[in-house]
């Protein structure tokens, strides 16, 4: 069995600790930039009483001032054939990967988890939010790949989390995306 290490607290102190070329594989879902000056939502909901705004969350404080930072220190933690694997906001996911890129990290594969049951559109003036994209990098040019797994296709789907695993966590993924 391999042994796992899961460490908790503010990325980019956490990782600043960690030894270089001392990590194999980094898996994370950053926050998106949701936030406009943390007290409030860049996304508000417009309209839905009294044409008033309402805020969709009253706290963004940790989403204020995202940054790519966290890229730089992953490729350092990184090992020569390590992977950096994330999902990101669609609309600024271009952004990640040049900046990945231009870090030194290769982009082997960009993929979707398609949720079976999102979250339904009361106001019915857009598609149901049903795709959340991931990449996958790696520090060095080459090919791993578990083929005794089959040929995967580079669409997860799968439901969001429910019942005894849903937790209050705002973009939970569910453990049958990383299976």
């Amino acid at each position: 069995m391999t042994e796992l290490t899961l460490i908790q607290g503010d990325c980019l102190q956490v990782l600043k600790k960690l030894p270089s070329e001392s990590v194999d594989l980094v898996l994370t879902d950053p926050p998106y930039a949701l936030s406009e000056d943390g007290t409030k939502p860049a996304i508000i909901r417009e309209g839905t009483k009294f044409n008033r705004k309402t805020p969709i969350n009253p706290n963004f404080e940790w989403d204020k001032e995202v940054s790519l930072k966290w890229v730089d220190e992953c490729y350092r933690l990184l090992k020569p054939k390590g992977i950096l694997a994330t999902f990101y906001g669609k609309d600024r996911i271009s952004y990640l990967i040049e900046y990945a890129k231009k870090v030194g990290f290769n982009v082997r594969d960009i993929g979707g988890w398609h949720k079976t049951n999102p979250t339904p559109q009361a106001r019915k003036v857009k598609w149901c939010s049903a795709l959340e994209i991931w990449v996958l990098f790696r520090k060095e040019k080459g090919h791993i790949f578990n083929w005794q797994l089959g040929m995967r296709h580079n669409v997860i789907v799968s439901p969001i989390c429910q019942g005894s695993e849903r937790t209050k966590h705002p973009s939970q993924k569910p453990e049958s995306v990383f299976r």
